[in-house]
């Protein structure tokens, strides 16, 4: 909140609150530095979308200004192919190791083996072995053997998930 004190002609002062200051009344300096929005500029490592032309060679005998602007010209366009070549370097890398990756991934997977059962379902098949157990009084390893037997593996974690 800004409170403004403001003197009138016949000397009696005048005071106002809660006003939202415009600075730029005030001072257009003081409204550039603190009320303009930041000027935002492209990183320099991005590369023009538009692509650049090579510029036309000057005639024989054309004044040195018209040379230096086509020398000029010509540094613009060498570095904008240099970076153009370098970003392309970067882009084939890139799909590289893409390529790499994904031929890893069946080998990785293969790896991996299927999954099974998650701590989650380990913990209801131990919940509903007690329960089990519980209600029918078979002994928890019975239990256990049954469910190795209709799985067909050597304990119940190794049971898939998708069973």
């Amino acid at each position: 909140m800004v409170v403004v004190t403001v003197a009138s002609v016949d000397g009696a002062a005048l005071k106002v609150g809660s006003a939202t200051p415009n600075f730029t009344s005030f001072s257009p300096v003081l409204a550039a530095t603190c009320c303009a929005a930041p000027a935002l500029t492209a990183p320099a490592s991005l590369v023009p979308a538009e692509p650049i032309t090579q510029p036309d060679t000057p005639p024989a005998g054309a004044p040195p200004a018209e040379w230096l602007r086509y020398h000029q010209q010509m540094i613009v366009f060498l570095e904008w192919q240099r970076d153009i070549e370098q970003w392309r370097g970067s882009v084939e890398d890139r799909l590289e190791s893409v390529k790499e990756l994904t031929r890893l991934v069946p080998e990785i997977l293969e790896r991996l083996g299927p999954a099974t059962l998650s701590p989650e379902h380990q913990w209801s098949v131990q919940a509903a072995v007690k329960r089990l157990h519980d209600l029918t009084g078979i002994a928890f390893a019975a239990v256990y053997d049954e469910l190795r037997d209709a799985f067909h593996v050597g304990t119940y974690k190794e049971i898939l998930d998708s069973q």
